[in-house]
């Protein structure tokens, strides 16, 4: 039973907690010193691993962001501008660390709905005593809500969790700006709307800032910290020490379509559309790629983010981006149709309540032209995560991020890409950019130009380089 349950959660992919119980059934059934020499033994054979080694590079990487070398100023008053269940999730976070919260949205039942999904988080971390039950009383009680800018004027940041929509955000900006003190500073929470442009709205651009929380709120600790073309140094400085403070980790990105986190995902996604346009299965394609480490399958992150937000943000990266990343026409259909994932209970699988059942059908029949032809597992890695390595060599290229080390971690805590892999990059050296670019040059020839290999990553191969060599 222990095995299994291991297993179920590991995948085979991390050999200690097998390793940790092999020693203890030792220990139970033939003695202490039985299983202490067993356990030195395994010890020794797993240290010098390189699944360990992944692993303790990933330890020292997250112990850097955490740390870090800003100290933020206290953030004694925060607005929360847009009450949604994102908006709630930033707003019990904000009160849970001792700030005061007033959040803003159009209606009072906008706003009930914010302060449910704040008590919601309060009451689980209370349930599973990670807070008495005072202190998640009292980190409520900070959270106060209105339907106008009553009680913006004392705050040091509002974060913007409002629609997805560039003039809603512009908009907002110059409210906020009417009534809040000189030095407040407006982070947005987009994922992938131009902090640039809206700043363009703002009397003071170089207090406007990118704060891209990961859903949920209480439990993804990466922080997107964007900066934008006229965001100052400072500004950039005091959101990355906040998110610390706040108990995330932050990676700062400049600004570009996407940022760093989604357009990297976006292509993966879009990827295993086009995968099951050709003939592939939902089921099958989620079941290689959690078996390739990913926590979950791409039509499962699909429903969990919301196929319409899905189809939303990949028209953004096309229109920032170009034709190389022109989404497949199936994700607008399905949103179109109602089929929005999780949230309604209806996406590439079916739900009941919040619990996941089989696959969809119906999906199919919304496909115009469906392939014949079903992928081999490697294609089906091959084609989403070599995708994956080439946009982030192009995010390198264009200094959307600078380390290297830096992306991995974004792609680690934001999505999920499998530690024991060491991160994308570094996956990226073990199989080789010439291995890489030849991949890609043959999938172009098939596919088409979204697998053209980048500039660096042919000179990487012809140099015999890496991105960490």
């Amino acid at each position: 039973m222990a095995k299994r349950n291991v297993l179920k959660e590991t995948l085979g992919n991390y050999p200690a907690p097998l390793a940790a119980l092999q020693a203890v059934r030792t220990g139970l059934s033939r003695g202490r010193k039985a299983g202490y020499a067993v356990e030195a033994r395994l010890l020794g054979e797993l240290v010098p691993t390189e699944i360990s080694k992944n692993l303790i590079s990933i330890f020292y990487l997250n112990e850097m962001l955490k740390k870090g070398g800003y100290s933020a100023p206290d953030i004694t008053a925060a607005g929360v501008l847009g009450a949604g269940i994102m908006g709630g999730g930033i707003a019990q976070l904000f009160a849970e660390k001792g700030s005061t919260v007033r959040m803003k949205d159009i209606s009072t039942k906008f706003v009930a709905t914010g302060l449910k999904a704040a008590a919601n988080i309060f009451q689980k971390r209370a349930k599973k005593g990670i807070l008495d039950k005072l202190q998640a009383r009292d980190g409520f009680d900070r959270i106060t809500g209105a339907t106008d800018y009553s009680g913006f004027s004392g705050v040091d940041l509002a974060v913007e969790a409002v629609v997805e929509k560039m003039d809603v955000k512009k908009a907002v900006v110059k409210e906020f700006e009417q009534v809040a003190k000189e030095k407040a500073i407006f982070a947005s929470n987009t994922s992938s709307l131009s902090i640039t442009e809206m700043a363009g709205a703002s009397k003071r651009p170089e207090r406007v800032v990118g704060m891209h929380f990961f859903n949920p709120v209480d439990k993804m600790p990466l922080v997107e910290v964007v900066r934008g073309a006229k965001t100052s140094d400072e500004t950039v400085a005091v959101i990355a020490g906040l998110s610390r403070k706040l108990g995330k980790l932050p990676v700062v990105v400049n600004d570009g379509p996407g940022f760093l986190v989604n357009r990297i995902l976006m292509p993966y996604l879009g990827e295993a559309v086009r995968l099951l346009e050709e003939g592939g299965s939902i089921e099958e394609i989620d079941r290689i790629l959690t078996s390739f480490g990913m926590p979950m399958g791409a039509f499962i992150l699909l429903d969990e983010i919301g196929i319409d937000v899905a189809h939303k943000v990949a028209d953004i990266l096309h229109d920032g981006l170009g034709e190389r990343i022109k989404p497949s026409p199936l994700l607008g259909a399905l949103a179109k149709d109602g089929y929005l994932g999780k949230k309604n209970g209806k996406g590439f699988y079916l739900y009941k309540g919040r619990r996941r059942k089989g696959p969809d059908a119906t999906v199919y029949g919304k496909i115009k032209a469906r392939g014949g032809s079903k992928p081999a597992p490697e294609e089906i890695i091959d084609r989403t995560v070599l995708l994956m390595i080439k946009e982030s060599a192009l995010c390198l290229e264009e200094k959307i991020i600078e380390r290297v080390d830096h992306l991995d971690a974004a792609l680690i805590f934001g999505v999920g890409f499998p530690p024991f892999r060491g991160g994308l990059l570094r996956y990226a050296d073990k199989i080789g950019a010439g291995v890489i670019v030849a991949k890609l040059d043959g999938f172009a020839k098939k596919h088409g130009e979204r697998f053209t290999p980048p500039k660096s990553m042919i000179e990487m191969a012809k140099a015999g380089k890496g991105f960490y060599k």
